[in-house]
């Protein structure tokens, strides 16, 4: 019986999806990492690189779990995404209250449909690295990693938030915390939120694979492994790189607390 990952076209499948994989690294690290070394790069370059990061999630995925599947996976956390992104503007869970500016363009309702991509660029690269740390936990068969992998996969999406939400809310204003927070104008509960949100898809997934075994393709090169962890540095470094090249400037948070940017990058 064919799968969705049998079904998914040669031309993406092994060594093809290997470097279709490296150069969508490539293409993000190119958008996040030339804004902050040179000025007067074009802001579309941000959005080129949120959709690069989501295509790259699906090959990337695809290899392992198949196109179909990716696909779902995107629909269903876009669609989560944007579901409890509104509720925590109206009640202040999961994420504290909070509102979006209009930087990043339509909204349903009051989020972002760009949101709502996003989400999938962290869950799923946290997911990736997860998985890479447990060694293959979707698909050793223990009753551990049922656990263990959700409960790992869901700090990696809040850190990686950590190197950019201060960024994105107290310097660009690009969503605006209300009454501020601890760390540079964001507050705690924020990435507790990102934390059980993406705990709760985890474990949704691994319980699925659980039932569906035949659902994990295994054998990815050594290559294919490191992708995400690429991926991961790029987030990582790119605030070092701003706080080298960019002038150090303060912000104020919604709450009247003055932040200086060489601080929020370091």
């Amino acid at each position: 019986m064919s799968t969705a990952t049998d079904a998914l076209p040669a031309s993406v499948r092994g060594n093809s999806a290997n470097s279709i994989g490296w150069l969508l690294v490539a293409l993000f690290a190119f958008c996040n990492l030339a804004p902050a070394l040179t000025d007067g790069m074009p802001p579309f370059l941000s959005l080129l690189g949120s959709f690069t990061l989501v295509a790259f999630g699906i090959v990337h995925g695809a290899s392992r779990y198949g196109l179909n599947r990716m696909l779902i996976a995107v629909a269903i956390v876009f669609v989560l995404g944007m579901i409890i992104e509104n509720i925590s503007v109206v009640t202040g869970f999961p994420f504290g209250f909070f509102q979006h500016t209009d930087i990043f363009g339509p909204k349903l309702i009051a989020i972002p449909y760009l949101i709502g991509f996003l989400y999938f660029t962290l869950t799923y690269t946290g997911w990736a690295i997860a998985n890479l740390l447990l060694g293959d936990a979707d698909a050793d068969g223990k009753p551990t990693s049922i656990l263990a992998l959700p409960l790992v996969g869901a700090f990696i999406p809040a850190a990686m938030d950590a190197t950019f939400d201060p960024i994105g809310a107290t310097l660009n204003h690009g969503w605006i915390f209300k009454g501020g927070g601890g760390f540079y104008g964001v507050p705690l509960e924020n990435f507790l939120g990102i934390m059980f949100v993406n705990y709760v898809c985890y474990q949704i997934f691994m319980l699925y694979l659980a039932r569906k075994p035949a659902a994990v393709r295994s054998g990815q090169s050594i290559g294919w492994q490191l992708q995400p962890v690429a991926v991961l540095g790029v987030f990582a470094i790119t605030p070092l790189i701003l706080m080298a090249t960019k002038p150090d400037v303060t912000a104020t948070d919604d709450g009247g607390a003055i932040w200086r940017s060489s601080h929020m990058y370091e």
